[in-house]
């Protein structure tokens, strides 16, 4: 290697330190930028719908992950038959002379179809979770194998989705929840990387310039054992249930 190529590599190893240690003593004070700008809540209540329902639109913030849907499309045309065969019901009903009998009919009738709406939302809900925790995964091997910034901006998104759909069904989760648990991990299966914990899982979630650099850099440094724990880590984390 010549002295000039050498000085060159000293030097931007140099300047990527230095990048490093001021994010280092900065991130406490700043806000931070996430690196997921998708919007990928689910079950949010809105005016015209009740905070359990579920509708096909609200799959569409998931097409940039990619999933194969057709198991959760599946389960709406089931709830749209049994709507159907509701209101049909209720027609049949509303030609009946005793009222008080009809009444009562109409009331279980329609209690029966929202209690298959609830059952609906739990099961669209446990699919995605299991779903999104899987892309996840997935992502997180391709960014492992070959890092790419592309690929940062992916994994962070398939990890946003599924957080958002964990807080859907009340299991009470976020990025500083994730961190504080894959933290916790390194702490205990890998104690050497643990000052490292905290900036590996950030260089995936939040934007930062250098954030390539010091994955790889890290990945390197410790041998692909904190990209390992993170993947166990989102492996442990609760689904949604039926």
């Amino acid at each position: 290697m010549s002295r000039q190529l050498y000085q060159q590599q000293l030097q931007q190893q140099q300047q990527y330190h230095q990048k490093q240690q001021l994010y280092d003593s900065s991130s406490s004070s700043q806000s931070k930028t996430w690196r997921c700008t998708g919007k990928y809540s689910l079950g949010e209540s809105q005016s015209s719908r009740s905070p359990l329902s579920i509708t096909e639109n609200d799959l569409v913030k998931y097409a940039d992950l990619n999933m194969d849907l057709k198991e959760i499309n599946t389960l709406f045309k089931d709830l749209e038959k049994k709507k159907t065969q509701k209101n049909n019901n209720l027609k049949k009903l509303s030609k009946k002379k005793t009222k008080n009998s009809t009444q009562s009919k109409r009331n279980n009738r329609e209690k029966q179809f929202k209690d298959e709406e609830t059952k609906f939302a739990k099961n669209i809900k446990k699919i995605l979770s299991e779903k999104l925790r899987d892309k996840a995964l997935q992502r997180l091997a391709r960014l492992i194998k070959k890092p790419k910034n592309g690929r940062l901006d992916k994994v962070s998104c398939a990890i946003s989705a599924l957080l958002e759909v964990l807080k859907s069904c009340n299991i009470s989760t976020s990025y500083e929840h994730l961190i504080q648990k894959y933290r916790e991990k390194v702490a205990k299966d890998y104690p050497t990387g643990f000052d490292n914990a905290t900036g590996f899982l950030n260089d995936i979630l939040e934007k930062k310039d250098i954030s390539l650099q010091d994955f790889i850099s890290k990945q390197s440094v410790h041998n692909k054992k904190l990209g390992e724990i993170l993947q166990t880590t989102i492996k442990e984390l609760p689904l949604c249930s039926a």
